[in-house]
């Protein structure tokens, strides 16, 4: 019988990948909706551009073992623009793992200064 850990190890990489940017996406929404609960939440002004914007950050994080440094860069665009939309909350969540896998998954000297 397998233990845990081998059974964690087989798992397809990519399908943990996939998790991992559902769980983000999951995770971000939650951020947003529980931000400024005293007037209204954070959905009051949370519109399709805004719901666009959190996925494009979010999505990308499906390929962060295979293209770090481009995940990192879609999801900072995709915050640097919901933040200059004047949303309420910030893409916090995204640009965290996107930036996490860019330092750790790209040569030492070009992750540190992407990050």
């Amino acid at each position: 019988m397998l233990g845990l850990r081998e059974r964690f190890r087989r798992v397809d990489p990519q399908l943990l990948d996939a998790a991992l940017a559902a769980a983000v996406l999951g995770t971000t929404l939650v951020w947003i909706a529980a931000q400024d609960p005293l007037t209204g939440g954070g959905l009051a002004g949370f519109d399709a551009f805004a719901a666009a914007l959190v996925v494009v950050a979010c999505v990308p994080i499906m390929w962060r073992r295979r293209a770090p440094l481009p995940v990192l860069f879609i999801a900072a665009g995709a915050a640097t623009v919901y933040a200059f939309m004047d949303y309420r909350a910030e893409l916090v969540v995204p640009l965290a793992v996107a930036a996490y896998s860019a330092a750790v998954r790209e040569d030492r000297t070009l992750g540190i200064a992407a990050v």
